[in-house]
């Protein structure tokens, strides 16, 4: 997976964090202020009247089970939304954010989501996405089983939905009206599900980027950020992300603060 390439031009993505990594004062900052607003995908009313809503906190994961035994992974900063009475009728969400998706066998009524973005359909399977209201871009990678992404309001240019299967992805830019659909490493999504990151002699630089697709969050260095070839070494099982930047402090000798 061409990391580089989607950082810069598909996935303007954060999950409302920002860590700063400002080394002249030899500081480390990490933003945990900014949240994410209600769905645009419904009104407000229609979400308090019809919604339970279930939010992550920043640098950590929540883990879910549906009344039909689907298994969500909410990520840092996302909001899930589910209909009260989803265990009697359509089992669409609403996902402002990111999260992991697995549905189990057996299903007859559709598995769909919904963000201001995109329209994603399927009876089972697994699949991550990627779609938060503050940001244009937005990603589907399918695990397992077959899923339907379409998007999300009329397009003047391209209205096609993209019919995904295990290792296909969708990459989505609302800026330029574009979405396409591609292939993606699954030992990267089969690593990110398990969750324990592992760090094994990485230079800093492809340390921060691990980072940041671990926990949706968005690093910036500074041009003088000093050696970006610096080894670093760790393995981190199911850890928050501050545990993470705390134990990155030792190794780097780099201090963290809040914001």
């Amino acid at each position: 997976m061409n990391m580089k390439r989607k950082k810069t031009s598909w996935q303007p993505f954060t999950a409302g964090i920002v860590l700063l990594m400002l080394v002249i004062s030899g500081f480390m900052y990490y933003d945990h202020d900014r949240v994410q607003y209600p769905s645009g995908a419904l009104t407000a009313e229609e979400l308090r009247a019809d919604y339970m809503a279930y939010h992550c906190q920043p640098g950590s994961r929540k883990v879910l089970t549906l009344p039909d035994d689907t298994r969500v992974t909410l990520n840092s900063q996302t909001t899930l939304y589910v209909p009260k009475n989803y265990s009697t009728d359509k089992h669409t969400l609403i996902l402002n954010g990111e999260a992991f998706f697995e549905v189990p066998e057996g299903e007859v009524l559709p598995f769909t989501i919904k963000t201001d973005k995109l329209i994603i359909t399927g009876f089972n399977g697994a699949m991550r996405v990627r779609s938060a209201e503050s940001q244009a871009g937005a990603t589907v990678h399918v695990l397992k089983g077959q899923f339907t992404v379409s998007k999300a309001y009329h397009s003047p240019t391209d209205n096609q939905p993209e019919i995904l299967n295990a290792g296909n992805e969708v990459l989505f830019n609302k800026d330029i009206d574009l979405m396409e659909k591609e292939t993606y490493d699954v030992a990267l999504l089969e690593e990110w599900k398990t969750g324990k990151l592992v760090l094994d002699s990485v230079p800093l630089l492809a340390a921060v980027r691990k980072i940041e697709e671990w926990y949706g969050v968005e690093l910036s260095l500074p041009n003088d950020a000093g050696d970006l070839n610096q080894v670093i070494n760790g393995s981190f099982d199911n850890l928050p992300l501050q545990d993470v930047l705390t134990a990155l402090k030792q190794t780097t000798g780099h201090r963290f603060r809040m914001k």
